[in-house]
């Protein structure tokens, strides 16, 4: 149960009705992040504009990875919320629901590839060592194999999820 007073559906006005309509039209509900961030419906539709542009939509990092590392940083935040809903949307996008589970508890006990093992390394390194991420760490994914372009969604993806699961554990989002 959330910590503040949410706005309902019914009183929803300007943007945050219109953040309401556009969630309803896209997922067929109001998730509970978006309505914990009600209140604002200026912040909470820049955040979900954010949300839809480095995760719905089509850019160099496969969506099956943007939703590993979303799974592995809001595991790293201990964000029950986001850890399951993203590794729902990770069996979806992978095809492959047992490995999603999996997903939830360690991504080291995952069958991944190197390149994303090290992509789950960096999402850590940039979640709970944030200051220790240097020349070497983007580096290290270079190496592997992931183009510039892909290390800067991925980053944005992990620094997005780190914020969000500040939103959802700080209001209480269930």
């Amino acid at each position: 149960m959330a910590y503040i007073e949410q706005v309902s559906i019914e009183d929803a006005t300007g943007k945050t009705a219109r953040l309401y309509q556009s969630a309803v039209q896209r997922a067929g509900d109001v998730a509970n992040i978006i309505r914990v961030m009600s209140r604002d419906g200026v912040s909470a539709t820049a955040s979900m504009d954010l949300y839809v542009a480095i995760m719905k939509t089509e850019n160099s990092l496969s969506g099956s990875r943007r939703e590993m590392l979303a799974t592995v940083v809001s595991n790293a935040n201990d964000c029950f919320y986001w850890t399951l809903s993203h590794a729902r949307d990770f069996g979806r996008e992978s095809g492959n629901n047992e490995l999603a589970e999996l997903l939830v508890f360690d991504y080291r006990k995952c069958d991944f590839s190197e390149m994303d093992i090290t992509l789950c390394e960096y999402a850590i390194e940039l979640t709970c060592r944030p200051t220790e991420v240097s020349q070497t760490s983007i580096d290290r994914l270079r190496k592997v194999g992931f183009s510039d372009d892909q290390i800067t969604i991925a980053t944005q993806v992990i620094s997005y999820f780190n914020y969000i699961n500040r939103i959802a554990d700080g209001l209480g989002v269930d």
